[in-house]
C-alpha cells in the first residue's frame, strides 16, 4: 500500500535572477500518485525543506517555512493531485541544502488503516 510523491522546478532561477537579499524564485510541481486501484483517504504530502522557504501567492510573501504541506481528502485509484507551487528562497544556501529535501505522502486506505512513505527512503 502506498502513494508515491514526485516533485521538481520547471522553472529554477539563475544566478542573474538573484534580488538585493539574495533570495531567488523557482516553480515547483509536486504530486501525489495512486497507483493502486482502491481510494486513499487524507492524502498528505509534506515537503521537509532544510532552508527557509517563502510561498508566493501574487504580490504577497509568507513568512519562512521549512515545511510545506498540501492535503487532498480523496485520491482514487490509478489517480493523482498536482500542485504548484512558487517558492522563494536563498539562492547560495539553496544550491547546498535542496538536495537535503525530503518528501513524505501519509494517507488512510479505505479501512482506514493509516500509511506512510518518505523520499528519499532511508
Amino acid at each position: 500500500m502506498g502513494v508515491c510523491a514526485s516533485w521538481h522546478p520547471p522553472a529554477s532561477p539563475r544566478r542573474d535572477d538573484v534580488d538585493a537579499d539574495g533570495l531567488a524564485t523557482w516553480q515547483y510541481d509536486f504530486c501525489a500518485q495512486n497507483p493502486g486501484r482502491f481510494p486513499v483517504s487524507s492524502a498528505e504530502l509534506r515537503v521537509q525543506f532544510t532552508l527557509d522557504v517563502r510561498r508566493l501567492r501574487g504580490e504577497n510573501r509568507a513568512d519562512p517555512i521549512r515545511d510545506l504541506v498540501m492535503v487532498h481528502p480523496v485520491l482514487p485509484g490509478a489517480g493523482q493531485r498536482r500542485w504548484q507551487r512558487t517558492l522563494q528562497m536563498n539562492y547560495a544556501d539553496a544550491a547546498v541544502d535542496l538536495p537535503n529535501t525530503t518528501v513524505s505522502v501519509s494517507l488512510r486506505d479505505a479501512s482506514g488503516v493509516p500509511y506512510m512513505t518518505e523520499w528519499p527512503s532511508h
